[in-house]
């Protein structure tokens, strides 16, 4: 969807790395830690949240994402159909 970047590493030469780095373990850790954290927030929102919730916390999180993302993977994203996602954003914006 957007232009990326991604290094591609082997088990043995980040291990390595960790070695030779070792700032670099305590960085990727906090990493692996942040991302776990945030995938057991996505899991417990899915079923807590409502669609519309999950998606007012999305737009606050990612700001501008629904203009660089196609608003079918956003509704995807969220759980919802295109056309829930649709009239959750009219509600959205009729409010006052």
């Amino acid at each position: 969807m957007e232009d990326s970047q991604v290094l591609l590493l082997q088990y043995d030469d980040l291990e390595e790395l960790y070695i030779q780095i070792p700032a670099l373990e305590r960085f990727f850790r906090i990493l692996f830690s942040k991302a776990y954290v945030n995938a057991l927030k996505r899991i417990n929102q899915a079923y807590s949240d409502t669609a519309e919730e999950r998606y007012v916390e999305l737009i606050a999180q990612q700001k501008g994402i629904t203009e660089r993302i196609p608003l079918v993977h956003i509704a995807s994203y969220i759980g919802v159909t295109p056309e829930s996602l649709s009239r959750i954003r009219r509600k959205i914006a009729e409010r006052p």
